[in-house]
């Protein structure tokens, strides 16, 4: 739960005060001190953050829309089938097994591609 500026400002004061205005130099300097290890201890326990993964996810998901097919098709589609006989949920693939899903995105979307132009 967050706290509000009030609650960390009265907190901070053993409930004298909620307003920064009636805090004093050292008071002040104190607060942005208690505020910045909450801060700090929050950014540390954040999700980490995997860019070549949600690149390589991204990419998937572009085949799909290239061609009319929309994100949830995507994802079916990677959980359906897999790679190398593993079938995972969509964020939960590794670096490699993503990038041989978006190698075999990218041929579907090339089948699809030579299907819909095939057609009289």
């Amino acid at each position: 739960m967050a706290l509000t500026k009030e609650e960390a400002v009265s907190d901070f004061t053993d409930k004298r005060t909620t307003s920064l205005s009636s805090l004093s130099a050292g008071e002040l300097a104190g607060i942005e001190q208690y505020l910045s290890t909450l801060t700090s201890h929050r950014q540390a326990s954040a999700p980490v953050v995997d860019p070549i993964g949600d690149n390589l996810r991204k990419g998937i998901i572009s085949q799909f829309l290239s061609i009319g097919r929309d994100v949830k098709a995507a994802k079916d589609w990677a959980e359906k089938y897999g790679v190398q006989g593993n079938k995972r949920k969509f964020n939960d693939y590794n670096h490699q097994e993503l990038y041989l899903l978006f190698q075999n995105a990218k041929k579907m979307k090339k089948d699809h591609i030579k299907s819909v132009t095939r057609r009289p």
